[in-house]
Parts: C-alpha cells; structure tokens; sequence
C-alpha cells in the first residue's frame, strides 16, 4: 500500500489474512511475513490511539515470537517490546515497564535505543530510584540532546532538579536551574526556575540571591499574559526578608 491511497478496511482484512495463515507457519519465511504483519497491524491501532487493541495484537506477537531466534525478526521484536513497555508505563505499570525495556538490544537501531534510554529514566525517576534515574537522564542528554528541540530538554531538565534536591545536591540543581533559564521561553516555568534558584542561593549569599530575584522580577513582572502573581509576591517576600536581615 506504499504510495497509493489504501481502503483502510481491505488493508486490516489482508493483514489478518496474512496473520491467520503465516503466524507460527513451519515455513520460516511466511511464519516471518505473518508477524511481521503481526507488528504492521499493531503499529496501525497504536497510531489510531487504540491502545486496548494495539495491546491485545502486541501480546500476541510477544507470546509467540518473544523468545524466538529469528534474526530477521530482531529490530521488528524490539518494537513490539518498546511499544508494549510504553503501554505499561502509561498505565502505571512502572517495574514491568521498566524490566521489559532492559531486554530490547542495544544494538539494533538508533531510535529504539534513545526511547528505550528515556523510557528507563522515566521509570527510574517514577519509582524514585534516585541513582539510576541520574545516570540514565544524564547518559540521555549526553547521546541524544543535540537531536531535539529544547520543551523535551527542559522537561528532564526540571525531573534532574527534583532529583538532585531529593539528595541534598544543590550545585547540581542549580546547574539545570541555569539550562531551564537560558532556554528563554519566557514562561511560568522559567520564572518558577528564578524563584528557586533564589532560593537556593541564598544560603550560599544573600547578595547572589538577591540579585536573582531582582532578575526574575525584572524579566516577567509585566508580562500579563501570565498568571504569575503567586510566584511574584512569593518572591517579592523573599527580597523582602533579605532587606529587612541586611537592615
């Protein structure tokens, strides 16, 4: 159907044909026409946000072909496995989720690997395994940063605050406090990242915080398109307070 306007019912009936005739065929090239047909199929209900079926076919294909030693059938099963751990993910299924990702080869295709590498990390960082969720954002970041736009960077960006705040690591924090600044959407969130920010520092200095503060107000105090007043007043206080210990 490459290139030509298909009938989207034909297309599933040929693929279930296929799939009823080849799937587990003793003719090792059909059985690998008929599960891969197996993944086409799956693939399609996936991108039509039918996710209940897109599982049952996904299932299917796993009990039958997980374990097999198919080279052909290599990148193909470590999609459907990619696929079905993004189900589990979304489900809160985090543990399962995250086993059944460890088990897709590393070595198979760039683009599996770098959602099989997030995939990780978010798991780790939903069942707060601290260390790991660290080392696989930053490992993340490292390999695959330079091929995406800056919303994605930003949101392992803040997951990374959270995590080295969790273990006391102010420094590091503030680090991806000064990526999440200097990605410059000019949005509640970049403001959040000078309140913080702030905050952090002015246990360090009360001069360096201020000045962050001051940079923050500066910056969005007249932008009324945000609903921004709770973290202003919120920072304001902050000044405030250093005001009134340097007096």
């Amino acid at each position: 159907y490459e290139g030509e306007e298909r009938d989207e019912e034909s297309y599933i009936k040929d693929l279930e044909d296929i799939i009823r005739l080849y799937v587990e065929h003793e003719d090792k090239e059909l059985d690998t026409q008929g599960a891969l047909c197996l993944k086409e199929l799956a693939d399609y209900y996936f991108e039509l946000g039918n996710k209940k079926k897109t599982e049952e076919i996904i299932d299917r294909y796993l009990a039958v072909y997980l374990h097999q030693d198919n080279k052909k059938l290599l990148e193909s099963t470590d999609y459907v496995k990619l696929v079905k751990a993004q189900l589990l993910f979304e489900k809160g299924a985090f543990e399962e989720s995250r086993e059944l990702a460890k088990q897709i080869d590393r070595k198979i295709n760039l683009d599996l690997l770098e959602q099989r590498e997030l995939l990780m990390a978010e798991c780790d960082f939903k069942l707060m395994n601290i260390d790991e969720a660290i080392t696989e954002y930053e490992y993340y970041l490292s390999r695959f940063g330079d091929r995406h736009l800056e919303d994605k960077k930003e949101k392992i960006y803040w997951n990374l605050v959270e995590l080295f705040l969790r273990i006391s690591n102010k420094d590091k924090a503030l680090d991806y406090l000064d990526k999440i600044i200097k990605i410059g959407k000019m949005d509640i969130k970049e403001l959040e990242a000078y309140r913080i920010k702030g905050n952090l520092l002015d246990e360090y200095s009360k001069g360096l915080s201020f000045k962050v503060y001051m940079e923050g107000i500066s910056k969005f105090h007249f932008n009324p398109e945000l609903k921004i007043q709770n973290i202003i007043i919120n920072i304001y206080s902050r000044i405030a307070s250093l005001v009134t210990e340097d007096n």
